[in-house]
């Protein structure tokens, strides 16, 4: 189960505060990794190659589910991150047991789909790594 932290700014649920960081653990049912590298590398006539990086990011789509009652959650934590504002995922501890968290940014819109009769949600987003 990944973990997520964020701090609260916008679309807050009740009970929660402003500026406030809150700790999510989702069911993860899918997780897909987009590695991106600009770079141009030259060849000399001696044959040393010469490589120039001009970026590299990773961009990582996460399909979770989530019950109905932490739906409000989610729409508070995409509220809070629309800006660009930084979160930490761990793709593999927990709430309760960090391993290994990472500094991300969302990168485009979040989708909800509605799986019907279990009252559930299930929930696509994308973010940058930074």
């Amino acid at each position: 189960m990944p973990a997520f932290s964020y701090t609260a700014k916008r679309n807050l649920i009740s009970g929660h505060s402003v500026d406030t960081v809150y700790d999510l653990d989702y069911l993860l049912l899918s997780l897909d990794r987009r590695p991106n590298t600009k770079k141009n590398a030259k060849k000399s006539f001696d044959g040393t190659i010469e490589t120039i990086l001009h970026y590299h990011k990773e961009t990582i789509s996460v399909s979770v589910r989530v019950d109905a009652a932490g739906v409000l959650q989610f729409r508070e934590f995409m509220g809070s991150i629309a800006g660009g504002e930084a979160f930490i995922f761990d793709e593999t501890g927990t709430v309760a047991v960090p391993v290994n968290g990472i500094n991300c940014r969302v990168s485009g819109p979040h989708r909800e789909r509605r799986v019907q009769k279990l009252n559930k949600y299930d929930c696509f987003f994308s973010f940058e790594v930074i």
